[in-house]
């Protein structure tokens, strides 16, 4: 049996490079369109910091108690 790679490396590479892209953003860019359906700039930088907070919390054993929607639910 082969033993799965372990993600943390790869999603700490993609957390490094969403944070850059964020970080480049000006407000007046957050009502702009995105490819994600129903998602604007603004919209998908939430819905990133919020998995972002919910991963932390499930790493801290904090998971079960979190909202998992996309608006808080």
């Amino acid at each position: 049996m082969t033993t799965p790679a372990d993600p943390r490396p790869l999603f700490a590479t993609a957390v490094v490079t969403a944070a850059t892209v964020i970080g480049a953003t000006n407000p007046d860019q957050h009502r702009l369109p995105t490819p994600c359906d129903g998602f604007d700039v603004g919209g998908l930088m939430s819905h990133m910091l919020f998995a972002l907070q919910r991963t932390a919390a499930i790493g801290r054993g904090e998971g079960e108690s979190l909202p998992n929607g996309r608006n808080g639910n």
